[in-house]
């Protein structure tokens, strides 16, 4: 039996938020509406924090009136808090209007404490300018001494600027100032990951003050799941005991079970997963058109089917679907010495290669591309549009042209572009949002071949960082795919249409049609932290928080929104 719908009067803002949060997740949004249309009827009586959770709330409902009426009456305070600033210049950033953003962010700016108008400038800026931007104006303001939440700030311009060794030593300052601040401890923890280091980030955590406590062990489970330590995660969070489960968030959980072949437990999940998928709603049925929930699909499908399937359809599936393709990567894997690679000389060649559709290319992008250019005995090539459409009609034949254009969005051009690319002249493809920071011939000379990165956690085989020699069979499995997918306008996700689900697919293709004793000379598949080493991967760029960029999980910002913001304008 269903239990009653709690009266808003007899309960406070914070048990109406939790019990809405619950509903949500639940994936009973009517109960959710029905509590929020009572208790909401006084927002006057509402505290600044409570009015923003609210907002988020009503946002995850697709209740825009709402979140527009806690909006507005959080702009009544006499004082606005920081969350809140950050959240309404996102709305205005997400609106495309310069002037509208200026307006924005001077009002907030006059409506913030004192001792937060730094800090505001400073997450703003790496919010609309990106991190070279923010860097050089926190540099500017010369500040003395600045305040732990206004250090911790730094540090994320820091690490988004590639700034790697001015981390470790602003780090090193930051724990001699506050020896017992676990922020900075956690921060330090963060920087040895994201470096490339994660025994190291370990090792720190287990020589911490409290080793055993949820926060520590939270950490530890996150570096796990980050270097695709499985088995270990899930030991954690079983010696764990109590509060093992609460370790990870449901989506979270859902990736580790996945990663496991867990498929049952990640289903169980699925509905919890499916809430607060941004603006533009849909719940479960827009979940399972993600990538996460399209794999799930096809795992259930897969193991239902596998039982009657004949040993040499194996090839064929792996060709097909991503699970069984996984299951072969993981089999090659552990068949693998783990002897250093071969003796004789690497032979990808030394040329970059990059896209970007337009020839006009937005500053904070063309910083981060600048970074792999004019590298000792590189070569560099730049592709828009226009010169990708020249060099297929050079180089392959009509149908390679016709594929390109039937791409439907940019990833999709730029991934059967790259395969293209390294097929035909070999080299190094790297994503535009992707910065060098490290020595590239680090990784070059890793294998022969081809040398590729495994993502964490699922096991796919990452596309934003490829090397290759010229005429790899595995390209031309890659091309051959890929093209046949565009040509056929399939309706899969672009993950596993053209990206890393497809270079996974391909992979596993290639080295089952490949004498065993070929497939190490010829291949090199590491894990993803390598990478990171000497590249900082997909930095949080400006242009990945407005509508048009291509995987935009948000939408433009709706009216009911819009309107609040052009009211604080006028005042401002």
């Amino acid at each position: 039996m269903d239990r009653p719908t709690p009266s808003p009067r007899a309960v406070d803002p914070d048990i109406v938020l939790r019990y809405c949060d619950l509903a949500l997740k639940l994936d009973q949004s009517d109960r959710a509406q029905a509590v929020l249309e009572k208790a909401t009827q006084r927002l006057d009586h509402w505290s600044s924090p409570q009015l923003l959770r609210l907002m988020q709330v009503a946002e995850k409902n697709r209740d825009f009136k709402l979140a527009a009426a806690a909006f507005a009456q959080a702009t009544t305070r006499d004082t606005v808090l920081l969350p809140l600033a950050i959240y309404a210049v996102k709305l205005a950033h997400t609106a495309a209007d310069a002037d509208l953003l200026a307006r924005v962010r001077r009002w907030l700016e006059s409506h913030l404490p004192e001792n937060e108008i730094a800090r505001f400038r400073l997450q703003s800026d790496l919010l609309l300018d990106g991190p070279d931007v923010a860097l050089a104006r926190a540099r500017a303001a010369r500040v003395k001494m600045r305040a732990p939440n206004e250090a911790a700030d730094l540090v994320e311009v820091l690490f988004q600027a590639g700034k790697r060794k001015t981390v470790l030593r602003y780090l090193g300052f930051c724990r001699r100032r506050w020896p017992n601040s676990f922020r900075f401890l956690a921060l330090l923890t963060t920087a040895y990951q994201r470096f490339g280091a994660p025994q190291q980030a370990l090792d720190l955590l287990a020589a911490s003050a409290d080793p055993l406590s949820a926060r520590v062990l939270r950490m530890r489970l996150h570096i796990l799941l980050e270097s695709n330590r499985l088995e270990e995660a899930d030991a954690l969070i079983a010696q764990a005991g109590d509060i093992g489960a609460a370790l990870l968030n449901p989506f979270q959980m859902m990736r580790l079970k996945l990663g496991r072949g867990q498929i049952d437990a990640a289903d169980a999940l699925a509905r919890v997963v499916s809430t607060g998928m941004g603006r533009g709603g849909g719940a479960n049925s827009k979940f399972r058109a993600t990538h996460i929930g399209a794999l799930l699909n096809e795992a259930q499908l897969f193991l239902r089917s596998n039982d009657g399937l004949a040993p040499d359809m194996s090839e064929a599936l792996e060709r097909v679907f991503f699970h069984p393709a996984k299951l072969a990567l993981d089999r090659w894997q552990n068949t693998l010495s783990t002897d250093a690679p071969p003796d004789s000389a690497p032979d990808i060649p030394r040329r970059i290669l990059q896209y970007w559709d337009t020839a006009t290319i937005p500053p904070e992008v063309a910083a981060v591309m600048q970074s792999w250019q004019d590298l000792p005995d590189y070569t560099y090539h730049r592709y828009d549009k226009a010169a990708a459409i020249a060099f297929l009609k050079d180089r392959f034949d009509a149908d390679h042209v016709r594929a390109f254009r039937m791409a439907n969005n940019v990833a999709e051009e730029c991934d059967f572009l790259r395969l293209c690319l390294l097929l035909a002249d070999g080299g190094i493809y790297t994503d535009a949002d992707d910065m060098l920071v490290g020595d590239l011939d680090a990784l070059r000379t890793l294998g022969r071949g081809m040398v590729l990165f495994r993502e964490p956690v699922i096991g796919s085989i990452a596309n934003n960082l490829m090397m290759a020699r010229a005429g790899h069979p595995l390209l031309q499995i890659a091309v051959d795919m890929a093209r046949a997918s565009l040509l056929a306008r399939e309706n899969d996700n672009t993950w596993a249409k053209t990206g890393p689900g497809l270079i996974s697919r391909a992979t596993a293709a290639y080295i089952a049609q490949t004498p065993a004793d070929e497939v190490p000379q010829n291949l090199c598949l590491l894990p993803g932290y390598v990478a990171s080493t000497q590249i900082q991967a997909h930095v949080r760029l400006p242009y990945k928080a407005t509508p048009a960029y291509w995987n935009s999980n948000d939408g433009a910002t709706p009216p009911e929104l819009s309107k609040v913001l052009h009211t604080i304008a006028a005042t401002a």
